[in-house]
């Protein structure tokens, strides 16, 4: 026992004495390190948490959006959905697409002022939602151009129509003039055209994106070449010029 004890003061003590297995210096290096581990892990929890938001917040990860007043004789009212609104999600993309669309609502006053009520009606209910509706006489515009809106049936798929697509909703209600609203719909097409820089093979219908006859009477009548191609002569001639619009600021 004198033995087992002498080895014990001799062996075990004095390593207990210094500190542990490891000695001043080194227990300073491992706190250290554990330090900035934690650290580390901290900020990267952080950035998990505020760069979504402050994505958001802005669409600080997408592109400079625009807002029309007026294009040539079209006035464009903005009326943007709330930033917290169920249909508004708020994710910032860029630009590569124009989705057109036919709201499919012939009811006589289903004109693009009761379908910008319609949108803000439902903003917490469903998350439906589209960039623009456009009738005979104006057009109104519901979520900023670099904002990913619900209205083209593809979820968030890559390159696919509301994830990069802008949606315009063209009014068909009964007893209001379809061409007019075509041609409105063809001018605000052409605006955003010469604005996002996007070329005539970007224009696109909801029915490329999915399994649906839409927009229905442009199709019918199998119009839509003749859609691109005046689309495309407004937008040469907001380029050059010939066709004056105005623009406003962000909405506060």
């Amino acid at each position: 026992m004198q033995q087992m004890k002498s080895w014990e003061q001799t062996i075990i003590r004095p390593r207990r004495a210094g500190g542990g297995p490891y000695g001043p210096g080194k227990r300073q290096i491992l706190r250290l390190w554990q330090f900035w581990v934690s650290a580390g892990v901290l900020l990267i929890l952080l950035a998990l948490l505020i760069v979504p938001l402050a994505a958001r917040r802005g669409g600080e990860a997408g592109q400079e959006a625009y807002y029309p007043s007026r294009i040539g004789a079209l006035p464009v009212v903005t009326d943007l959905l709330p930033e917290d609104a169920l249909n508004r999600p708020g994710i910032p993309r860029r630009v590569e697409w124009i989705v057109i669309h036919e709201t499919g609502n012939s009811a006589q006053d289903a004109d693009a002022q009761a379908h910008n009520t319609y949108i803000h009606s439902i903003s917490q209910e469903t998350e439906l939602s589209w960039h623009y509706t456009v009738d005979e006489t104006m057009a109104y515009h519901h979520v900023p151009d670099n904002e990913v809106a619900w209205h083209a049936g593809d979820k968030l798929t890559g390159h696919g129509g509301n994830k990069n697509g802008i949606g315009i909703e063209i009014c068909v209600n009964e007893g209001a003039d379809f061409e007019a609203a075509l041609d409105n719909a063809e001018l605000l097409t052409g605006y955003l055209m010469a604005r996002y820089g996007l070329t005539e093979k970007q224009i696109r219908q909801h029915g490329d994106f999915i399994s649906k006859n839409c927009p229905e009477t442009i199709r019918g009548q199998e119009r839509m070449a003749e859609f691109v191609v005046r689309a495309s002569q407004y937008k040469e001639q907001i380029l050059s010029g010939q066709l004056e619009y105005e623009d406003t600021q962000a909405p506060g």
